[in-house]
This record gives C-alpha cells, structure tokens and sequence, in this order.
C-alpha cells in the first residue's frame, strides 16, 4: 500500500541524507502515535537509500527483547553485507564481555566505512532498545559530525514510559531533527483506496473506512483486505477478521498497560470514562488519562469508544476466562455506583455469574422486567434464575420463582414443572400472592390463587408429561426425584373435562390478566372449556385475552392465544380460519421464542393444509426442523399426528404407519391417551384399510370407542366414519347414517363432509343411486363452504353409472361396481381404495363375477360387458 500524506516527512529524510552525504552527519527522530505508519516511512526510506548507493543498517526494538544486552546493535549490525575484515571488527566488538574495551573500534569501523560511501542506519521502536545498544548510538552520534553516516530513529513515547539516562541523552540532542507522523486525513485515506479499490466503492466508503481506521494505515490495510476478501461488494463497510486481528497485533505489541484500558472500554462499553475505568482497572486516573490519549490518537478509540462494535467483540473474546469473571464483577459494581440501566448491570453480572451483593437481586429482577417488555423471554429467565442463585432471602426468593413461572411461558415446560414446588409450599404463599395480586388478601383472592396454581401444575404435567416432579416441599424448594407419568397418580387430561375444573377455569379466566396471570394457567383454562364442550366460550376469551396482549405488545401471548384459536378452528372444521390463525401463531414470536412448543401451531398450520388438500405447501411443514427436546413434550406427538395425516394424503402409507403408531405410542406411555386430545387410532384405521388389513381397522377403532373421551361427540362422529370405511357396503350405511348426526352436532364440517361424501358412495354402491347423488352434492356444497377438496370417489362426477341389462342380471350392486371398475384395468388395490372395502372383499367378489359370467380373465370381462358401462364407470 502506498505512503500517504507524507510529502514533508520524506522531503526532510531526503534532506538529511543529502547533507549526510556531503560529509555532514545527521540524527532524524521520527515520532508519532502507534501504527500511524513510522515503520512504512523508515522502510521505504532505506530502500529508497539502498537504490542510491548507501550502506543500510536496520534494526527494530522489540518489547519481549529489551532486556537482552546488546540485543538490537546485534541485530542493527549484522544487518548489512560487510567487507570480511570490516565484518570481522565488527563481530569482536560485539561482545557484551568485551563491549566497553572494543566500543570505539566498533564506531571506528563504520566511520572507516563511511568514508568511501554513506551509511544510513534506522532504527524502529526505539523505545524498546536495551542500555548497551543505546550506548553504541550515542558513542557514534557524537562522531558524525563530519561523517557520511545518517541516523534515522523511530519512537512510540508511550504512556508511563520510563528510560534510561542514556536513552534521555541521545534523543534530547539539539542537533537531531525532528519529523512527527500523524494519523491519516480523510483526503489521505481516500487516495490510498483510489490506488485499491474501484472507484465507485471509494466515493461510496472512503468516508467510513477512515471513521473506522481513525487514519491508521495498519488498520486501513487489513480493512482493505476485508472488503477485497468479499466475494461481492455490498454498500456496507465490513469489519472481518484482517482488521479485528490487526487491532489486536497493535495492543498486544504495545505497552501492557494500552491493553489493560481497551479491555477496560471494551467492557464498560458504552459507560467507558476515565473515572470509571480508574475504579474497574484499580489504577491511578492520570495513567488511564494517557492510555487513553494514546489510543486515542492511534485510531484504536474514539473518545472512550471502539470505532466499531466488532472490534469490542474481539478485544472480549480474547480475555481469558478467569480475568474475564473477576472484570465483569467489577465492572458491575462500578456501574451500578455510576446510575447505569439495570439492563446494563445485568450484561456483566450474567457474564460474572453469582455475585453476593445486596443490590444484585434488584438490579436482576428490574432487568428481567424490562426484557419481558421488549419481548426478550430468554434473557427474563437467565436473570430471573441468576437472581435466584444469589437470593438469600425465602420469601423474595419465592417472589422471583412466581416471576419465572410467568415469564417462562411455553419456551420450557420442564423448567416449570421445577418451578411448581416452592409456589405451592406454604412458606411462600403470602409472597406468592402479593407478585400474583398485588396486596389483594380477600378469600375469594385467595381462591383465585390457588385456581391458577392448580391450572398452571395441570399444564405443565400435560405440555411435559414424560417426567413429572410430585409438587411437593418446603420453602426451600426442595423436591422429590422425577418419576415417571405412569408411576403417578394423575389423572392428565381428565383433569381438564371434571366440573371442578370448569369452575377454577372460569374463575381464572374472569381475572385474567396478560404479564399478570400465568400464561400456563390461562392455557390450562382455555383447554378446559374446549375439552367440556365450550369451544365456543373459549374462543371469545382467546379475543379478549388477545386483545389485552396486543395492547401490550406482549407476543408469547397474542401467539399463543392465537395458537389456541387455531385449534379450536380445526375441531370446528374450520381449516381456513386455522391455517390463519396458526400462521399467525408462528409470525408472531420466531422458532426460538417459541421453544419446543412450536411443535403446536405447527402441527395446526400443517393439519389444516392437508385438509385443504395443499400438499406443496404442507410438504414444506413436514420437513420444518423442530427444537431440541420437543420429543420429550405432547407437542411431538401433536405434530407426529398431524404428520401422518399428511403422509396419508400424500400416499406415503408406511410413513404416516410409523407417525401414527409413534404418536399413540408415546400417549400410551405418558398417560394421555386419551381420543378427546388426539383421536390417533381412527386415522391409524385408514391406514390399514389402505394396507388391506381391515380387521385390524376395526379392532382399532373399537378400542378409541371404550376409552375415556371415546364418547365425545366428535371423536365419536369421527370413530364411525373410520369404522365405516373398514367394513362392507352394507353395514356402512349404517355407521355413517350414525356418524354423520354426531359431526352435524359438533360442528365439524370437514369432517361430515367426508362421511357424507363416503354415504353418497355407499348408496350408489347399494342401488339407490337418487339418495346417493342428493348426499354427494350436500358433501360437495359443505366441501366448498369450508375450502376443503373431497376425494375423487365423493364428488358428484365419480359416482358409477350402472348400466341394468340382460348380461350384468346375474350380479349383485357390488359386484357390478367391481366388475365394472376390473374390466377398466384398475388393480384390485385400486379398487379396494375407491370402493372402501378389504382387498380380500374385492378379491372374492372377482371370484363370483368370473363364476356368474363365465369369463376367466379380466379382458374376456372387458369384452363381456357392455362398451356403456366400461366407459361410464370410475
């Protein structure tokens, strides 16, 4: 990269060696802040001096070095191509031993050498030189008054510097000439990346390239290198690994004490002060003062401030882990006592860990109230949980686990079930009353608490039922070992349908109040109603709720009530209004805000897509990757079921097989099996009535009839018409004559749409082909009301028109329609599909169609029957 804006420099370099090379020896003293580009002008010089013909010694100091003597007139020396005997005198006089007594053979041998050429000797990072290479400089700088020799010497005078006397004399000479280097103009920095760069990116980033390098060069390269590392250029300056590792090799390589201080800023932030970092570094404020003048003039910070948040990131990054802990406590005191935001405090206290102040609680919880303001759960519950670990006292301590348990809401049912112990112990009640209703101490308050309480535990053992923890302890929080569901003596879901339950539901969902109330206590109550019949009631409360949470930008809840109206969408049919409400669920709060529950409005939106018969769509859902644990919650099997029945749509038989027997696999075993929560076996049915397994089909849906909940209405409507579809054409008119009243009276129009398309086709199989187009077009009509496609086989156009003559006299309704569908081509497994009946029924009914007919082979029943009802049936 090319020098900039250093015409004047150069001129008087180019000066002094001109006089030197008339035999009038000169010192320049090249000084400047760090990485400001002395080293570049001193390199470039020599080379410059080198193409002229001069003798170039060079040297560097070196802060790890400054201690070895001689150390840098070793390296300055052995730099140049000396004559052997030249070189020789040399290397005797550089002996630490000998130095003293062989000191002025040293310095007459480059004055030897000078007199035939000029010699120009530079030396960078002067500051870091050790006694004895200083002596030998003054020794020859007092002897190049009428000498070809040029001394060019860089300097860093860095904060807290100490040097020698030596070091003092040789640079507070009046005959040395002084050249002071300054950080780059925006002018300068601009015709550096017009050498680099295209022109367009100049006129469009010169202006935050040297905001960002402050006008050092070191770091102006490696941002550079960052923008043409880039594989396309974009209208941002970006900061990448080049200039976060050049601002790391500047403070490494300079005075300890620059690095202490940008550590400091970098942990203070934007609470950086001179004063304030006095107290977090424990050092005097006049050496911060010059720390920070230093870096200041660097380009590293801009009054107290990195130039650019990565390289803050950086700086942190490469404290190690024990300095990091012990920073950040003090850097949290020091805020505190400064009148920082709690929100500030608690960056640095969740970075220390526990820290046992008194005002340490305080400042967590008020943090933890702000980040449920902005929306930010997770962070709520890191400050919660650490403001727990450091509370000494029992009832605030309880204060704070009913503050969790509100904030938790459903990104961590597990963590919850913990929760549940000290809200219940009675040591905590009153505190728990006081965070839950303020001062309220009236009895039917106290009812109130104790409804929410229950409601939140009934939650939380049905969102995470595989291990329970029995509620029970002290104020202390102490708690029993998980055991398994099974193991315990909970009624899961029937809590939810008892009339005790629908009491405590109404109770809570009157006072209820968003950032007040429990969201799991809501949802208990809202899942309550819905699972007694009261969808409806459920429903407006999910408006009001909804409304409230809103109004107050509380997200977790406007999600999840509107996750909630998307399932009682569904059991009313509605797969419009579901797929609405749960694609609102998932806009309204990211995949991590949601945690493992997202599994819900998931399996909603995809449940509902497959009832729309929008497969492309559905197919994206099923393939959605879910959160860490969610297998371990009854959203896994919600999404499981929702899966299969997509998988099913979609032909995929052996997969929606493995989903539907996963899902009842895990309700069996966690205690929630029950149909009323997810009527797993009936769709289970459809699949091996596919698979020609009928008896099996049935066996199934008898057992979802006797379990508890098998009785409901809409789990009884949707049982039949799984049952119907397993049995022959004549006993199904029957079921789904029994089936089609339940769904009209639950209100689940998807589903009645199909069990009276099912009807429709059952008939028409029978002979009674006017009822059997009256239903397939009532089927039709509700299909399109509620924006759900039918089956082939439902719709008014696939019913079969049988042809009545003299050859088809001889077969019954049934084996007309197979005869009719074989002598098309179709398979017997087709067939089995469109007519509803068992591979082994279609097989059997070949069989006396073949005997009453007297043919062998599918096309001699091709050729058998008449052209009309060959091209008519379907």
């Amino acid at each position: 990269m090319r020098l900039a804006e250093r015409g004047s420099e150069w001129e008087t370099l180019n000066s002094a060696y001109g006089q030197a090379a008339r035999r009038q020896g000169r010192v320049v003293a090249v000084g400047g802040p760090g990485a400001t580009g002395k080293s570049a002008l001193l390199r470039a010089f020599a080379a410059h001096a080198t193409s002229a013909g001069a003798v170039v010694f060079s040297a560097t100091g070196s802060a790890s070095d400054h201690r070895l003597p001689l150390g840098l007139a070793m390296e300055l020396f052995r730099s140049a191509a000396l004559p052997a005997e030249l070189a020789s005198r040399v290397e005797a006089a550089l002996k630490p031993e000998s130095f003293t007594e062989h000191a002025t053979e040293l310095c007459a041998a480059i004055l030897e050498l000078a007199q035939h050429t000029t010699v120009v000797l530079t030396v960078d990072d002067l500051q870091y030189a050790d006694v004895e290479s200083l002596r030998v400089l003054l020794y020859l700088q007092r002897r190049i008054a009428s000498a070809r020799v040029l001394i060019v010497l860089s300097e860093w005078q860095q904060p807290r510097s100490v040097h020698s006397m030596v070091y003092a004399e040789l640079m507070r000479s009046r005959e040395i000439i002084r050249v002071s280097v300054a950080p780059l103009s925006l002018k300068a920095v601009t015709e550096v990346l017009k050498s680099e760069l295209d022109q367009l990116t100049v006129a469009r980033l010169a202006t935050s390239f040297h905001a960002v390098c402050g006008g050092n060069p070191f770091l102006l390269r490696a941002l550079v290198e960052d923008h043409l590392a880039r594989a396309e250029a974009g209208p941002h300056l970006i900061v990448g690994r080049h200039a976060t590792h050049a601002l790391l090799t500047c403070l490494t390589r300079w005075e300890p004490r620059l690095l202490e201080v940008a550590r400091g800023v970098a942990v203070l932030g934007e609470y950086s002060s001179a004063t304030a970092l006095s107290q977090l570094l424990e050092i005097e404020p006049a050496a911060v003062a010059q720390a920070l003048t230093a870096l200041n003039a660097t380009g590293v910070l801009d009054d107290c401030r990195f130039r650019h948040p990565e390289f803050r990131v950086a700086v942190l990054a490469e404290m190690d882990d024990e300095g990091e802990s012990a920073l950040f406590v003090r850097a949290a005191t020091v805020l505190y006592h400064e009148g920082a935001t709690a929100s500030h405090i608690a960056d640095h206290l969740l970075s220390a860990g526990p820290v046992e102040q008194e005002w340490v609680v305080e400042v967590l919880q008020e943090a933890a109230t702000s980040a449920i303001a902005e929306d930010d759960v997770l962070r709520a519950v890191d400050c919660l949980e650490l403001a727990q670990q450091v509370c000494e006292d029992d009832r605030r301590r309880a204060g704070l686990t009913a503050m969790l348990a509100r904030v938790q809401g459903l990104t961590n049912p597990a963590a919850n079930v913990r929760l549940l112990a000290p809200l219940r112990s009675p040591a905590a009640q009153a505190e728990v009353r006081r965070r839950l209703l303020g001062n309220g101490e009236s009895a039917e308050d106290t009812a109130r608490v104790a409804a929410e309480l229950e409601l939140t535990a009934k939650w939380v053992r049905f969102a995470h039922p595989p291990v329970l923890t029995v509620l029970e302890g002290g104020a202390t929080g102490e708690h029993h070992e998980p055991v398994p569901a099974t193991e315990l003596d909970a009624d899961n879901l029937t809590t939810f349908i008892g009339p005790e339950a629908v009491v405590s539901a109404e109770q809570v969902l009157q006072s209820a109040r968003v950032g007040d109330t429990t969201l799991e206590a809501v949802l208990s109550a809202l899942f309550t109603l819905i699972y007694t019949g009261g969808a409806e009631k459920a429903g407006q409360w999910c408006e009001t709720l909804g409304a409230q949470a809103r109004a107050q930008r509380a997200k977790a809840w406007t999600a999840a009530l509107s996750d909630v109206r998307s399932h009682i969408a569904l059991r009313e049919g509605d797969v419009v209004a579901a797929e609405r409400h749960a694609a609102q669920a998932l806009a309204g709060m990211s995949a991590k805000g949601w945690g493992v529950a997202v599994g819900s409005p998931l399996a909603h939106r995809l449940y509902a897509l497959t009832a729309m018969n929008k497969l492309e769509a559905a197919e994206e859902l099923a393939g959605f990757p879910l959160p860490e644990g969610i297998a371990d919650t009854r959203y896994w099997p919600l999404f499981l079921h929702a899966r299969g029945r997509f998988n099913l749509a979609t032909g995929r038989l052996h997969a929606a097989l493995a989903d539907f027997r996963t899902c009842g696999a895990l309700l069996e075993d966690w205690g929630l099996d029950f149909p009323a929560f997810l009527p797993w076996r009936g769709d289970l049915a459809r699949v091996y009535v596919r698979l020609g397994r009928t008896q099996t089909a049935r066996d199934l849906i008898a057992a979802q009839l006797g379990l508890p909940t098998g009785d409901v209405t809409r789990v009884r409507g949707t049982s039949l018409r799984a049952l119907a579809a397993a049995s022959e054409p004549h006993q199904r008119v029957a079921i789904l004559t029994e089936a089609v009243p339940a769904l009209q009276e639950c209100g689940d129009l998807v589903e009645l749409a199909h069990a009276l398309g099912e009807l429709g086709r059952t008939h028409h199989l029978l002979g009674d082909y006017g009822k059997a187009r009256l239903l397939v077009r009532r089927a039709s009509e509700i299909a399109r009301s509620c924006h759900v496609e039918l089956t082939a086989d439902e719709t008014p156009d696939s019913l079969p028109s049988i042809v009545h003559n003299e050859t088809l006299s001889p077969l019954s309704e049934a084996e007309r329609a197979v005869a009719s569908l074989a002598a098309q081509g179709h398979t017997n497994r087709e067939i089995s599909r469109r007519l509803f009946i068992a591979m082994s029924a279609v097989e059997q009914h070949l069989t006396r169609i073949y005997r009453k007919l007297n043919v062998t082979t599918r096309s001699a029943l091709a050729a058998e029957l008449p052209m009309a009802l060959a091209t008519t049936a379907s």
